[in-house]
C-alpha cells in the first residue's frame, strides 16, 4: 500500500494544507497565505507532490514536520491541563484511547 499524505484525519473537510516554508506560528504570519490547498486528504505523496508543487521527498519532508510540530503543540497544550509534567503522557494515552473507541 503506497504511503499516504495526510494533514487532516478521516472525515474532516478536504481543505488540508502543507508548506514545509511555514513559520512556527504560522497564524500570525503573512507567510500562511503560501500555504497550498490539496484536492483530497488521502492523496500519495507522489500525487500530493505536483499539486504543491514540491518533489515527493520534500512533501514526506513537510508532512514529517507537520507532524512534529503538531506532536509538540498537542502535548504543549495537554501538559497545560495536568498537575505535573509526569501526567502528559498519560494524559496523551487516555486522550488516543477516547478518540480511536
Amino acid at each position: 500500500m503506497p504511503e499516504r499524505a495526510t494533514a487532516r484525519g478521516a472525515g474532516e473537510p478536504n481543505s488540508a494544507t502543507v508548506d514545509a516554508s511555514l513559520p512556527r506560528d504560522a497564524t500570525t504570519d503573512p507567510a500562511h497565505a503560501r500555504a497550498k490547498p490539496i484536492a483530497s486528504p488521502w492523496l500519495t505523496y507522489a500525487e500530493a507532490a505536483p499539486q504543491l508543487g514540491l518533489t515527493e521527498g520534500a512533501v514526506k519532508v513537510a508532512v514529517h514536520r507537520l507532524r512534529s510540530r503538531y506532536r509538540e503543540l498537542l502535548r504543549a497544550e495537554v501538559a497545560k491541563t495536568v498537575a505535573t509534567p509526569s501526567e502528559v503522557d498519560e494524559e496523551l494515552q487516555h486522550l488516543i484511547a477516547v478518540l480511536t473507541a
